[in-house]
């Protein structure tokens, strides 16, 4: 009797390791599955997930299923742009070392109030894994040194654009003005991709038409 409960039991736990380790490896390859490519390097379902943790816990957002979803589509195309600043950082010899993120990580920690190193750890206690942060705030370092080496130094504005400017602000003041916003579509597949060019395309139209009779 005790012989047979022993091969019983062996049998239930190895059947239940297995099924663990099937489950794991398939969340494993989930993970590392890619969902996009920019100049031959992939972004990872890992890259994405880390990204929404991250987002959902520091701005407090509810962590389900539909928070995930409307998020999924904006975050992936910020790590597509980050991406294309590194490739071109990268092109132009424009580095951040690993000092610099940890001083900038530091930073936020003072003006939080925070221990050293209790900003990453408390992330982590939450489910975003330690490197998600640090990799975000290299990404904000990369597009300030772009901007302040490549862009800025290309931006002149002289005495005539300012006038030209103000003299516009004075001759509209008291009108009707109208601020334009993004319009953000998010999509899973190519089939549904293609309908949500049609879509916007078709939003674009019916704008046009609007500011045209507007004007």
């Amino acid at each position: 009797m005790f012989f047979k409960f022993v091969i019983t039991f062996y049998i239930l736990f190895n059947f239940t390791l297995k099924e663990s380790r099937a489950q794991d490896s398939n969340q494993i390859k989930n993970l590392l599955s890619i969902v996009a490519i920019v100049n031959d390097e992939p972004i990872t379902m890992m890259d994405l997930d880390g990204r929404l943790r991250l987002i959902i816990i520091s701005s407090n957002l509810t962590n389900n299923a539909d928070t995930r979803k409307n998020l999924s589509g904006q975050v992936l195309q910020s790590l597509i742009n980050e991406r294309l600043q590194q490739q071109e950082a990268k092109k132009l010899g424009i580095r951040v070392s690993d000092q610099e993120v940890k001083n900038n990580i530091k930073f936020i920690e003072n003006q939080n109030n925070m221990q050293e190193n209790q900003l990453v750890e408390t992330l982590f206690k939450n489910g975003v894994p330690k490197s998600v942060l640090p990799k975000r705030l290299k990404a904000n370092l990369i597009m300030e040194k772009l901007l302040n080496n490549v862009i800025r130094p290309k931006v002149i504005i002289n005495d005539n654009e300012v006038n030209n400017e103000y003299n516009n602000i004075v001759s509209n003041k008291g009108k009707l003005e109208y601020k334009y916003s993004e319009i953000s579509f998010n999509f899973t597949n190519i089939s549904k991709k293609e309908n949500l060019i049609l879509i916007a395309n078709q939003i674009k139209k019916k704008l046009l038409k609007k500011i045209i009779l507007m004007l």
